[in-house]
C-alpha cells in the first residue's frame, strides 16, 4: 500500500516515499487540532510508565518502613511487658528475634540490655549498652547503664570514663 489510511489511493505518496519511511497503519493518526501525533504519544508513554513505577516503588518503600516501625514498636512493647512481669528470657527472645530481622534498629537495645542485666548476664548487657550509638537520649542512657555495670563489677575507672564521656 502506498498510504496506510487508504491502501487503494496514492494521496501524493509514491512508491519511493513508502519504501523510505515504512509507515504502519497504527503510526498514522488523523491530525485534529489539540491531538498528539502517534510518535509523540509513544515517546510520552515510557516517561509516564517510569513515573508510575517510581511512584509505586516509593509507596512500597514507605509501606515497608511503616511495617518495620510497627513491628519494632510491637516487639519493644511485648519485651517491656515481659520484663515488667519478671520474664527477662521472654523479653530477650522477642528482641533478639526482632534484631535478627532488623539489625539496623537502635531503640529497643536499651530494653534488651536491661533484660540481660535483669537476667544477670552482665557481659551481654554491657555489650548491648555499648552498641547503642544513636539517637543521643538513648545513647546517654545506655552509657549511664554501662557505667553502672562497671561500678557493680568494681571497675570504678571504667565507670568514671563512661560518665566523663557523658559530660561532653
Amino acid at each position: 500500500p502506498t498510504c496506510a489510511s487508504s491502501p487503494n489511493r496514492n494521496h501524493g505518496w509514491n512508491q519511493e516515499t513508502t519504501r523510505d519511511y515504512q509507515l504502519l497503519p497504527d503510526q498514522i493518526v488523523p491530525f485534529a487540532w489539540g491531538s498528539i501525533p502517534a510518535d509523540a504519544a509513544a515517546r510520552r508513554q515510557p516517561k509516564e510508565a517510569a513515573r508510575r513505577r517510581a511512584e509505586e516503588a516509593a509507596a512500597r518503600r514507605q509501606a515497608e518502613e511503616e511495617a518495620a516501625r510497627l513491628a519494632k514498636e510491637a516487639s519493644e512493647a511485648k519485651a517491656q511487658a515481659a520484663l515488667r512481669a519478671g520474664h527477662p528470657d521472654s523479653a530477650i527472645a522477642t528482641l533478639e528475634d526482632f534484631f535478627r530481622r532488623q539489625p539496623q534498629a537502635v531503640l529497643g537495645r536499651l530494653v534488651l540490655g536491661n533484660a540481660y542485666r535483669q537476667k544477670g548476664d552482665l557481659d551481654k548487657a554491657l555489650a548491648t549498652f555499648l552498641s547503642v550509638t544513636q539517637p543521643p537520649p538513648q545513647r546517654l542512657q545506655a552509657m549511664f547503664n554501662a557505667a553502672a555495670i562497671h561500678a557493680v563489677r568494681g571497675n570504678a575507672d571504667d565507670a568514671l570514663k563512661l560518665l566523663g564521656a557523658l559530660k561532653s
